[in-house]
């Protein structure tokens, strides 16, 4: 299985061969505990659940959840379809060895809310004139609609409001280095989510696997 849950640290600089610099994302890989096996005989398909973190408050279901697998707590959980389910065991940490050949993978996390925005912040509008008789419209989106045919707004249209909070994949992420010994994995420029946040790690996939390895 080629996908880690990892959780952002921050950024910093890494210094290249050549002398450059580069801004780079520091991911903290802290052990991927499989909390369930799904099979095809079972479920219908194969797949492996991954719990990672720790929570204090864990309701009853999660608590005897997590139990029969033998892990003690969970922040988050999350499944990944696999071609089968054989090899894996319950409690046991998930392979990361995937991660020493890797050169790019596709990050996918929660981004960043930025609350209620307008159509120039969240859909990057031009602005209208500032002089020449505009007044107070100045960052307003114009027309959205037309007359008595059809005598609505479509559905879709781009207009103000809820910005971020949803979950993107940021594709092709060079992979910097893997520090092995302290499980941190550095990412060239920046990645979706927060500091503290979790994002999943996966190789990319458009490029040729045999392409995708150091």
């Amino acid at each position: 299985m080629k996908a880690v849950i990892g959780k952002k640290e921050g950024q910093s600089r890494h210094f290249n061969e050549d002398g450059s610099a580069c801004a780079v994302t520091l991911v903290s890989i802290s052990p991927n505990m499989i909390s369930q096996i799904k099979t095809d005989a079972n479920d219908g398909y194969n797949a492996i659940q991954i719990s990672i973190g720790s929570k204090k408050n864990l309701n009853k279901p999660m608590i005897g959840h997590l139990k029969k697998a033998k892990v003690e707590s969970a922040r988050m959980i999350k499944e990944f379809r696999v071609s089968s389910a054989e090899g894996y065991e319950l409690g046991q940490a998930a392979s990361l060895e995937w991660l020493d050949k890797i050169k790019s993978v596709d990050v996918s996390g929660v981004n960043k809310g930025k609350g209620f925005a307008g159509v120039v912040k969240r859909h990057h509008f031009k602005t209208q004139d500032a002089s020449h008789g505009n007044s107070l419209a100045h960052r307003a989106p114009g027309s959205i609609g037309q007359c008595q045919d059809p005598g609505r707004v479509f559905k879709g249209k781009k207009m103000a409001g809820r910005m971020g909070g949803v979950n993107v994949t940021q594709q092709n992420v060079k992979v910097v280095d893997y520090i092995q010994d302290k499980s941190i994995l550095v990412l060239k420029g920046s990645i979706p989510g927060a500091v503290g946040g979790y994002v999943v790690l996966k190789p990319t996939i458009k490029i040729k696997a045999e392409k995708n390895e150091r």
